[in-house]
């Protein structure tokens, strides 16, 4: 955490206002002995032109050191009077000799006022009163305020601040802080859990009035230009001293943190992260199973996080996860994956697929089916190192659990990594293997951390990683979990995505903030939008040329009619348009007079011709259990049950109770809605399933 020096010799550092910006954001900060002195001070002068022996302060040591400069100038009383009286008084007779010449100089010219420089003044804080900026004639001893008006001392005094304080972010007032404790030197004030966006510029305030700044001290996550280093849920500390205010912010420390996962809840353990002292909050690792819902629930505030709040480094994956109803995180893959939330405070969520260790791999290559493999070369590093420390910093964790099998091997055989920099061409393949043996060590299911180009990696046949993108790519592999990881330097990143098939495409806007995207796609196929930053974009407004041929639903745009289509986003308004430039013919399909329903928990069952909708196979109220895996999945078979009845799809209205997950020809439909009573309707044409949970 990034900390200041706020004592020099004994003397606090407070802060200034300059004459021209009173009022619009914390100034340059000054000695707290002139706050503290000042605000009591006064110019006293005796009638032979010397300071008071009693002035201390530092306007009355203003005053002295201008006089002494200056001891030749008459400055007698007179010098107040109006004109008028100075002519009367140069009539009359003196007692002495001495003080009639005395009058007689002093009404002989008209007084200027020397303004000298701007005084900034001081903003108040909690001990002390402020003073706004001003002018001073040091030969009269007159005030004036920033437009040179005559005023007093205690005109330019601006009250200390009361228990009451407001938070102002980049001007805006949002709430007033909650006063903890006080005493006679020290007071201290909270506001939990706001919402911040880094680089918004932080202030205090009189509530009501934002012009009525308070000076303060930057602390913790606060620059020296008073903006806020950090995203995400904070509390803000403001503690009051005589040495004036100090305002510190801190990520939100959540206390009621859970991984909901179905119906389960799962306790999230706050740690540091070891490589830049960032809080965080973790679970892991999980064994999920296929059709498992996540979330993430702040229980406290009662708010849920899920697939929109995943972080930017996990879009990629749509292998092993994808969007569910309201918002659920859906697996697709049996495996175990650790979760992390809220790391420095960014609200985001980070899931991490692990496995089970290899075994003592002496040598990796990774082995292409287009070009020459390539010898991975080996690093072995000590368990005191800090490379260890930074690897192994989640896998090996002590809040950790379901971890025991790596642990194991990291103490039994150390941490060894193997790494390649390989130059590939689009269209290579490669797979991983130990060095001389034919089976493969690592595929494309165990790429943990892809950070390259959209589209650049994708998932090949007989799981082999492709390269979609020429270029050097730096592959690294961990035997302690056997995990791939794969990375592409100097990436740059584009104005847009749009997702098809779990691969994403960079998109270039025009002159007019528009992406355009134009491929064919095949029926029910979808396309999904994401930005920049690889947040999904929920179109506002969706415009199709043809109304048949596709249709929206959410962030979703599904294709019901194979063909041409061109989509037009714009970024700025979200408006979508999707162009039909040619449908392909549509073939005369062959209807189907039968079919299956084969499950889990030994579920089996034919579909019967629908008496209502002769086009539909239905079976209403079947009772659906889980399998000895916790899932609860579907398939459908050909009528005489010799095989899978292939070319079936989901209906996009059943997407909330099922998602499908297709091996080669052979799909599955996993209900994510859980164990109950379901009914299934085939159309018998188009062999789209529609799925209802009943109960």
């Amino acid at each position: 955490m990034k900390t200041k020096l706020l004592m020099v010799l004994g003397l606090a550092l407070t802060m200034s206002v300059t004459a021209c910006d009173l009022g619009d954001g914390p100034a340059s900060k000054s000695s707290s002995q002139e706050q503290q002195s000042s605000s009591s001070a006064e110019a006293s002068s005796s009638s032979d032109g010397t300071s008071s022996s009693q002035a201390s302060n530092f306007f009355s040591s203003l005053i002295s050191s201008s006089q002494a400069s200056s001891s030749s100038q008459t400055t007698s009383s007179s010098q107040k009077s109006s004109s008028s009286e100075q002519k009367s008084s140069s009539s009359q007779v003196s007692s002495s000799g001495a003080a009639s010449s005395s009058s007689q100089a002093s009404s002989s010219s008209v007084h200027v006022h020397n303004y000298g420089t701007c005084n900034e003044g001081y903003l108040p804080s909690y001990f002390y009163d402020g003073m706004k900026p001003y002018y001073y004639c040091v030969e009269c001893g007159q005030y004036f305020d920033i437009n040179k008006n005559p005023t007093t001392q205690d005109a330019l005094k601006l009250e200390k601040a009361g228990d009451n304080i407001a938070l102002l972010l980049d001007g805006n007032e949002k709430e007033t802080f909650n006063l903890v404790e006080k005493d006679e030197t020290h007071a201290s004030w909270k506001i939990e859990n706001r919402g911040v966006s880094e680089g918004s510029i932080v202030s205090i305030a009189k509530p009501g009035d934002t012009t009525y700044k308070y000076g303060f001290s930057a602390g913790d996550n606060i620059d020296d230009d008073y903006k806020i280093l950090i995203d995400g849920q904070v509390d803000f500390l403001l503690t009051a001293s005589p040495n004036g205010f100090r305002l510190s912010i801190n990520s939100h420390e959540y206390t009621n943190l859970v991984v909901k996962v179905n119906d389960d809840e799962y306790p999230l353990n706050k740690v540091t992260y070891l490589e830049d002292d960032k809080e965080t909050y973790i679970y892991g690792y999980h064994y999920f199973n296929v059709g498992d819902k996540m979330t993430v629930v702040d229980k406290v505030n009662n708010i849920t996080y899920g697939y929109t709040d995943l972080e930017d480094d996990v879009r990629w994956n749509v292998y092993d996860f994808t969007a569910g109803f309201n918002n659920t995180i859906v697996f697709k893959t049996q495996a175990r994956f650790g979760i992390e939330f809220d790391r420095g405070g960014d609200k985001k969520i980070s899931i991490t697929k692990t496995f089970a260790p290899a075994g003592n791999v002496p040598a990796v290559s990774a082995v292409c089916t287009t070009v020459t493999d390539y010898n991975l070369s080996s690093t072995t590093y000590a368990n005191d190192s800090s490379e260890y420390e930074a690897f192994t910093w989640y896998i090996a964790h002590e809040k950790v659990i379901n971890n025991e099998d790596i642990t194991q091997f990291l103490a039994t055989y150390g941490l060894t990594i193997f790494s390649v920099s390989a130059e590939f061409k689009a269209g290579d393949t490669f797979k991983l293997h130990q060095t001389d043996l034919l089976e493969p060590l690592a595929t494309f299911s165990n790429i943990v951390d892809l950070r390259v180009a959209e589209g650049a990696i994708t998932r090949g046949d007989d799981d082999y990683i492709v390269v979609n993108k020429t270029g050097t790519y730096e592959i690294g592999y961990l035997p302690c979990c056997n995990s791939i990881y794969i990375y592409r330097p100097n990436i740059v990143g584009a104005d847009a995505y749009v997702m098809v098939d779990g691969n994403s495409y960079p998109l270039t806007k025009d002159a007019d903030n528009n992406v355009t995207y134009t491929a064919h796609f095949e029926k029910n196929q979808y396309a999904v939008f994401m930005d920049s930053a690889y947040q999904l974009i929920d179109p506002n407004q969706v415009e199709i040329s043809m109304g048949t041929a596709a249709h929206a639903s959410s962030f979703m745009i599904y294709f019901d009619k194979a063909g041409t289509f061109t989509l037009t986003l714009n970024l700025d308004t979200k408006n979508l348009n999707v162009e039909v430039i040619e449908l392909d013919p549509e073939e005369t399909p062959t209807e189907i007079t039968g079919a299956y329903l084969i499950g889990s928990g030994g579920m089996s069952t034919k579909l019967i011709s629908n008496s209502s909708y002769p086009d539909e196979l239905v079976r209403e109220n079947v009772e659906m259990k889980a399998s000895s895996g916790g899932t609860v999945f579907v398939a459908v078979y050909k009528e005489d049950l010799s095989d899978y009845l292939t070319g079936v799809t989901l209906s996009p209205n059943s997407q909330d109770v099922a998602i499908s997950v297709t091996a080669g020809s052979n799909t599955m439909f996993y209900l994510t809605a859980g164990i109950g009573t379901y009914s299934f309707y085939l159309n018998k044409k188009t062999l789209v399933l529609r799925i209802v949970k009943v109960s």
